[in-house]
């Protein structure tokens, strides 16, 4: 996946998520995204000369994925390589879940906090103003997938003391942490 992600073509291709064969606003900010180009608002830089990468563009205009492919080989050696995985390549292994299963499900961590947060919120549960946790993927997303997919300490994090899961340096999927590059 690396060695693919190199290629801007590639990443286009990943982004076009309507197979129209350019890029919309949001497909081009996921495909800039690869390369750590992290922006608010993105344009076509060849028709720019003031432009190192791309320029502001409507919510209408589109790319296209040659001309993104384009753009970003001929950029590649200066632009700052923060990577991000495109959302369509975002995946888990079913042994990476078997891991969190381990980590968090047998030995009885996830239940712990279930029970821990049941009580806390026991009037709030009662009053039907919150749900009561059980250890399930909704208590796994609240516990575990949500704290670690942050920058910081969690509770989470605290008990992967092998460290076994990447920690967050933004804002990350939890498929970015469990497969870092």
């Amino acid at each position: 996946l690396k060695q693919k992600l190199q290629d801007p073509q590639f990443v286009a291709t990943r982004c076009d998520l309507d197979g129209s064969g350019d890029l919309d606003l949001h497909e081009l900010k996921q495909a800039a995204w690869v390369y750590g180009i992290f922006d608010t608002t993105w344009s076509n830089c060849g028709e720019q000369d003031s432009c190192p990468y791309l320029q502001p563009m409507s919510r209408t205009q589109r790319i296209s994925k040659e001309n993104f492919a384009g753009i970003m080989a001929s950029h590649l050696g200066s632009i700052k390589l923060i990577r991000n995985v495109p959302h369509s390549l975002r995946g888990m292994a079913l042994g990476q879940l078997q891991h969190l299963e381990t980590l968090f499900i047998r030995t009885r961590w996830l239940s712990a906090q279930c029970e821990s947060f049941n009580v806390k919120n026991a009037s709030a549960i009662a009053n039907g103003k919150t749900f009561k946790q059980n250890p399930n993927l909704y208590a796994l997303d609240a516990f575990v997938v949500t704290p670690m997919s942050k920058p910081g300490i969690c509770e989470a994090r605290q008990h992967d003391e092998q460290q076994t899961t990447a920690q967050a340096r933004r804002m990350s999927s939890f498929s970015e942490l469990a497969n870092p590059f």
